[in-house]
């Protein structure tokens, strides 16, 4: 929803008319995912995808749509890492204090976020790693496990940059680690990995742009051309995605399909090794 609107400020200046952003809420992003597959395919129905709909959640659950078959790869748009966020006034600051938090509470810390999102198999599989005394609670996204971080029910959230930039420039949250390779940045804050304090937690989350098969390879070019020059051009779209801690990396269809493939089949070791499928 905010790349996609990120995007719809821009992209009339290329594509010489509207672009409406239209939600779909329900199913983990699934039922969005499902709209597009479905859709006619001239290229005026465009899925703004997520990593989770596409590679986590069709091995959890049957989802009306086969991956990547049922889609044909436009442009790989942004990246991400998972934020590991607690509430601003936890004691800890780091990843160790988080353990220790941990071993002095006997029911252990809770962790909320979307069921089978990436964001939520990437700490999932810092718990098995860490050992840390954790459980996870289910809710339907960042935004009302964010809420009930704040109100004090949980004690953590992994989430995306853009999910909890403002809630870090109001000093609500703190970010305890990143799942990148490097430190990154979100609100003027620098947010050190998991890596550097000596958890080998490395995974990067993406965006991009998919249409229904059977568009056709003429309108495919087309917007994938549009998509790399709001990606490498438009000032106004790097600014945005910046202050959202997303990093812009354009990639072309083809190579937006090999990654879609390679983290099917990632996301769906780690779900075996969990033993939730």
């Amino acid at each position: 929803d905010i790349l996609g609107r990120a995007i719809a400020k821009v992209a009339p200046k290329y594509l010489g008319q509207s672009f409406a952003v239209v939600n779909f809420t329900g199913g983990s992003g699934t039922v969005g995912t499902a709209e597009v597959a479905k859709a006619k395919p001239d290229g005026y129905t465009i899925l703004m995808a997520a990593i989770g709909p596409l590679v986590s959640q069709p091995h959890l659950n049957p989802v009306p749509y086969k991956v990547p078959d049922d889609f044909v790869a436009v442009a790989y748009l942004c990246e991400f890492p998972m934020v590991f966020t607690v509430k601003a006034d936890a004691p800890c600051d780091d990843v160790k204090g988080f353990i220790e938090w941990g071993k002095k509470e006997s029911k252990g810390l809770i962790f909320g976020q979307t069921s089978g999102s990436v964001l939520t198999l990437t700490l999932e599989e810092f718990r098995m790693k860490s050992g840390a005394n954790m459980r996870y609670v289910a809710y339907n996204g960042t935004a009302p496990a964010i809420t009930a971080l704040l109100g004090g029910h949980i004690h953590a959230v992994p989430a995306q940059p853009a999910g909890i930039a403002g809630f870090i420039a109001s000093k609500q949250v703190k970010v305890l680690a990143a799942s990148s390779e490097k430190p990154i940045q979100i609100a003027g804050k620098t947010i050190p990995t998991f890596k550097e304090q000596g958890y080998n937690i490395v995974m990067t989350a993406w965006n991009g742009v998919l249409v229904p098969k059977g568009t056709p390879p003429e309108i495919i070019k087309k917007l994938e051309e549009v998509f790399r020059k709001i990606s490498m051009e438009n000032e106004e779209y790097q600014d945005a995605m910046k202050k959202l801690g997303q990093d812009i990396v354009f990639k072309t269809g083809s190579e937006y399909k090999a990654i879609i493939q390679r983290d099917y089949q990632r996301f769906g070791e780690i779900i075996r090794a969990l033993g939730k499928k």
